[in-house]
C-alpha cells in the first residue's frame, strides 16, 4: 500500500511539474515565420517552428525560463517565461536586423575585412574533440514532403540505383505518398571525436508507413549522427584557401564583407560568398549562423554557445523545390534540432 501511494504521489508530482509552452512566430507583417529557432537556455532545449510558425515544448518544469527566438537576418527576441501551468505565449514578431557597415577594427595594410575575418576563423579552428571532448544530446529530425514523384523521369533508373544503395523501401514510401511527414529522434553521445547513437525511433508519421519502410528510414540515420561542427569548419578551411589563392593570382574573389550586428553583447560579422553567408562571433571566431540560398532552395544552420566560446549547432533546415520543366512540382523540407544535456 505504501508503494502504491508513493507511486501515485510521484506520478502526480511529475504531472503537476511538467507543462507545455507553445506559441507562434511571425515576421513584422504578421506572416508566419517557419524554421525560426526557439531556445530555452537554462534547459538547453531548442526547436524550429513549423510551416505555420508554431512551436510547442512539452515537459517543461515549473519556474522561470529564459527563452530566445532567432532567425537569420532578423533581430533576436529574448524574454523570460514564467511556467506555472501550460503557457500560450503571445505572438512573437521578428523584425529585420539592422546591419552596421562601419567598423573600428584596424586592419593590417592591404588586408580586406572579409579576408581578416576568414583568416581569424581559420587560425582558431580546433577539432571539436579538443574543444569539448564529450557531450550528450538528443537530436530530432523532421521531414515534410509535398511532391508527387510518380511522374518522375527515368523512374526505372532511379529505382534500380535505390535498390543497389539499399534505399528501395525509402523510395517506395516517397513514391506512394504525395504528402509525407516523418519525425525521428535519437540520443547522441560524442566521445573524443567519435559519435555514437542509440537506436533511433519514429515519433510521428503521416500517413502510416509499413514496418519495413519505417525500419529503412531509421536504418539510414547518418544525418542524425553527423558531426556538423567539424564539417562546417572544414568548409571554411577550403574557402580560405580559395580566397588566398585567388588573391595571389590577382583574381576576382566572390567573397564580400556584409556588415555586423550586436547579439548578447557580442559583435557578429557577416561574410557572403557565392550564394552563402556565414555569421562569425568576434573574439572566439566561432560560427553562429550559416545560410545558403539559391532561388527558393535554402539551407540554414544556427549555432549556440554550449560552453564558453564553444558554439554547437542547435537547429538547421533545408528546403528544396523542384519547379523545372519535366520535374515533379512541390517541395521537400527537412529540419533538425539538438537538445544538449
Amino acid at each position: 500500500m505504501t508503494f502504491i501511494i508513493a507511486a501515485v504521489l510521484l506520478t502526480t508530482a511529475k504531472y503537476m511539474a511538467a507543462h507545455e509552452v507553445r506559441g507562434v512566430v511571425t515576421d513584422e507583417g504578421g506572416r508566419p515565420l517557419p524554421y525560426a529557432t526557439v531556445h530555452l537556455h537554462d534547459l538547453q532545449r531548442s526547436m524550429t517552428t513549423d510551416l505555420a510558425g508554431r512551436y510547442a515544448f512539452a515537459d517543461i518544469p515549473q519556474g522561470s525560463h529564459r527563452m530566445s527566438v532567432s532567425f537569420i537576418g532578423r533581430k533576436t527576441v529574448a524574454q523570460t517565461v514564467a511556467v506555472r501551468g501550460d503557457v500560450e505565449m503571445p505572438t512573437i514578431a521578428l523584425e529585420e536586423e539592422a546591419v552596421q557597415l562601419s567598423e573600428m577594427l584596424v586592419l593590417p595594410k592591404g588586408m580586406t575585412m572579409e579576408e581578416y575575418i576568414l583568416r581569424q576563423v581559420n587560425k582558431n579552428i580546433v577539432p571539436l574533440k579538443k574543444r569539448l571532448p564529450r557531450y550528450e544530446a538528443r537530436v530530432t529530425c523532421r521531414m515534410e514532403k509535398d511532391m508527387d514523384l510518380k511522374g518522375m523521369p527515368r523512374r526505372r533508373t532511379v529505382k534500380a540505383a535505390a535498390w543497389v544503395l539499399g534505399y528501395s523501401k525509402i523510395l517506395d514510401a516517397l513514391l506512394e505518398n504525395k504528402y509525407l511527414k516523418l519525425v525521428m529522434t535519437e540520443n547522441l553521445f560524442f566521445d573524443n571525436g567519435k559519435m555514437r547513437g542509440t537506436q533511433p525511433r519514429m515519433v510521428e508519421m503521416v500517413p502510416k508507413l509499413s514496418d519495413k519502410q519505417v525500419t529503412a528510414f531509421l536504418k539510414h540515420d547518418e544525418l542524425l549522427k553527423a558531426n556538423v561542427y567539424d564539417g562546417f569548419y572544414d568548409k571554411v578551411k577550403e574557402k580560405t584557401k580559395e580566397m588566398l589563392k585567388a588573391k595571389r593570382k590577382h583574381d576576382r574573389m566572390d567573397i564580400k564583407y556584409a556588415g555586423s550586428y550586436v547579439l548578447d553583447g557580442r559583435t557578429v560579422y557577416i561574410v557572403k560568398y557565392d550564394n552563402a553567408e556565414i555569421h562569425v562571433v568576434d573574439g572566439c571566431w566561432q560560427i553562429l549562423r550559416v545560410r545558403y540560398a539559391e532561388g527558393r532552395n535554402m539551407m540554414y544552420y544556427e549555432f549556440r554557445e554550449i560552453k564558453r566560446n564553444v558554439f554547437l549547432p542547435v537547429s538547421g533546415y533545408a528546403e528544396m523545390h523542384l519547379d523545372k520543366e519535366k520535374l515533379p512540382k512541390g517541395s521537400v523540407v527537412m529540419s533538425v534540432a539538438y537538445d544538449y544535456k
